[in-house]
């Protein structure tokens, strides 16, 4: 049993022991991260875990990024992490997620594709308020972690994208990072493909706002023979 109080050998007064400080902390990242949505496959993947050239300035970057996203150095800056498939985008944007929540910061994981979705079907004419609401509690984030964007693969309606599409992800972008929301942005493409399929508008507002990394170190072999190995026990 932890002990939440102990006495302080120079005054005589009680104060709350270090190690009950430390279990309220892990108990509020444990509460933060179930409601982060952040995939559980990535709850026990930490930096440490990088497969790839943890001297790189990429990884660097984002490991300064993510030791002081709380600071005001990084007011109103966000990341924008791409590269190709397996280079390990999302885990470590997770990461940088993970910690956020361990400074005290409210995270949200969401797929870009199921976001456009919630957009298309509040394009209706029967308003959902529950799905409304759901956006807009997006705005209330401290982070946001917005996975696989600009992907035409990914999601149909970035093949089939409309001005009215483009127009629903500038109001959305624009009135989150206004208010100082932190995304955290992966894709397997440059930013430049927004200025070319989405719009210079569009482009600006991220190219103002975010800083690029590109990941080149790929995992995608070594997952290969991970999965391989669950059969070696078969006889």
């Amino acid at each position: 049993m932890i002990e939440k109080f102990i006495e302080n050998t120079e005054n005589g007064l009680l104060t709350e022991s270090e190690a009950f400080i430390k279990k309220q902390q892990q108990q509020k990242f444990e509460l933060y991260l179930a409601k982060s949505e952040i995939p559980s496959f990535y709850h026990n993947i930490d930096f440490e875990q990088y497969q790839g050239n943890k001297t790189s300035e990429a990884f660097k970057q984002i490991r300064y990024y993510s030791d002081n996203i709380d600071k005001s150095i990084f007011d109103h800056v966000s990341l924008y992490l791409w590269g190709g498939n397996g280079t390990q985008k999302t885990a470590l944007a997770c990461n940088i997620g993970k910690e956020a929540m361990r400074k005290g910061l409210r995270v949200k994981f969401i797929l870009a594709g199921d976001l456009i979705a919630k957009f298309m079907k509040l394009q209706g004419y029967s308003k959902d308020p529950i799905l409304q609401q759901e956006i807009d509690d997006l705005r209330t984030y401290d982070v946001i972690l917005l996975d696989d964007c600009w992907d035409e693969e990914k999601a149909m309606y970035w093949k089939n994208s409309s001005s009215l599409i483009i127009a629903e992800w500038d109001i959305f972008l624009r009135g989150i990072l206004a208010n100082g929301v932190k995304v955290v942005m992966t894709s397997n493409h440059t930013l430049d493909i927004v200025s070319q399929k989405y719009g210079v508008s569009l482009f600006e507002l991220l190219d103002r706002n975010f800083h690029q990394v590109h990941l080149t170190d790929s995992v995608k072999q070594l997952r290969k023979l991970n999965v391989a190995d669950a059969f070696k026990g078969m006889k």
